[in-house]
């Protein structure tokens, strides 16, 4: 499998996959938000687990990750792994003391 069979149909134009780099930490943030917040339990179940584990991209960084390394591009797939865990893990934080302030 390759990025042109994972992109558009125009197929994939660049070696940084932004996309899913945005949606992971987006998703972070959010279902940070919703731990702050300790919403009851089985609410906080359905929007963490269900709609965010739905609208975040795992499985799409890790296919995109080994894409980078099967490309020989490994400047793009340390910085993409290093950023998207550091980016994601500071949007998590960052969205547990926001739920935690209001």
């Amino acid at each position: 499998m390759s990025f042109r069979q994972i992109g558009s149909k125009k197929g994939w134009r660049h070696a940084f996959p932004l996309a899913t780099f945005i949606i992971n930490s987006v998703g972070c943030f959010f279902l940070g938000l919703v731990t702050g917040l300790s919403l009851e339990t089985g609410f906080s179940l359905l929007i963490g687990t269900g709609f965010m584990g739905s609208f975040t991209t795992f499985s799409t960084f890790n296919i995109e990750s080994i894409e980078l390394l099967r490309m020989k591009n490994f400047k793009h797939f340390f910085f993409y792994t290093g950023a998207s865990y550091t980016f994601g893990i500071l949007a998590s934080f960052v969205g547990i003391i926001c739920g935690n302030l209001i």
